[in-house]
């Protein structure tokens, strides 16, 4: 069961990858941290969660449930040996998400909260779970710091993920489909900038800086966007004594970057890009570099 939980979990990434327009070679968690994508592992689990809730509100004469406590009276006692079930896959999930107490209370006193009570802690549990393994992966990879900031995956965040407030904005416009996909891609650390090159190859050869050619220096310092980044800054200024620029222009989950500054913000970017595009172009001609 592992190794296909696995193998389902791969063909997620990689449709995710696909619905994001990233490359095959973008990290696993950005495939899909931004999307709030619960992965298929947590998906079985908060399913299996639900299912056995629904069993033990089923009337008492119900076999379903006759069986269910039947076998978990069995199972606390430990007068059953392991055997696998789906029973015992449900009691597993419970163990996992320290629920064992809260299922005994409900076993002895018969009172049993709400089903969307229950669904809401188990959310809130499994959210909280999915959101600690991410912060845990993404902090292995270099450059992750901007999409972990506008993902869902804070700690005060309650509940399952949601999808990051570009991939929203572009649900809500889809006209703004490629401005967001250059700002996820520049994010998620699938751009073109010569940061990922090793020695001097890293350097910025469209500005007289000498600096490696990184988000920020694209953003913020290279002349060679010097009228880009006056109009960003008319923008940024709104906000920038509470929060940095680049929390701004990436409108990261502390900063509420008001709708119609996100979307000027992502076509100015994507204006940047094109003719960071050209430029290269022109630069690659001019000195025959491959």
């Amino acid at each position: 069961m592992t190794l296909e939980i696995e193998q389902l979990e791969v063909t997620q990434r990689q449709i995710c990858r696909r619905i994001q327009f990233l490359p095959k070679n973008s990290s696993n968690p950005t495939s899909i941290m931004p999307l709030g994508i619960m992965p298929i592992q947590m998906k079985i689990m908060y399913d299996r969660l639900l299912m056995f809730f629904g069993i033990l509100c089923l009337p008492m004469n119900n076999i379903y449930k006759q069986l269910m406590l039947l076998r978990l009276t069995q199972i606390v006692t430990c007068s059953l040996p392991s055997w696998n079930s789906p029973i015992s896959r449900m009691w597993q999930c419970v163990q996992r998400f320290n629920l064992e107490e809260a299922v005994i209370e409900m076993l002895t006193s018969a009172i049993f909260p709400t089903k969307p009570a229950w669904k809401l802690k188990i959310r809130d549990l499994i959210g909280c779970e999915i959101r600690r393994d991410f912060r845990t992966t993404s902090s292995m990879y270099n450059r992750h710091e901007i999409c972990q900031n506008i993902c869902d995956i804070s700690e005060t965040s309650a509940g399952l993920m949601k999808p990051t407030a570009w991939w929203t904005l572009s649900r809500l416009k889809p006209e703004l489909l490629i401005p967001c996909k250059n700002i996820m891609r520049l994010a998620t650390d699938c751009h073109d900038l010569r940061v990922k090159n090793s020695g001097i190859n890293c350097i910025c050869v469209l500005c007289d800086l000498f600096e490696i050619e990184t988000i920020d220096h694209f953003l913020n310092s290279c002349n060679a966007y010097s009228d880009e980044h006056a109009k960003l800054t008319l923008i940024t200024r709104k906000y920038i004594n509470a929060y940095s620029r680049t929390s701004v222009l990436f409108a990261f989950n502390e900063v509420n970057v008001d709708t119609e500054d996100m979307i000027e913000i992502s076509k100015i970017i994507l204006s940047m890009t094109n003719k960071r595009s050209r430029m290269m172009r022109a630069y690659v001609g001019n000195t025959g570099c491959s």
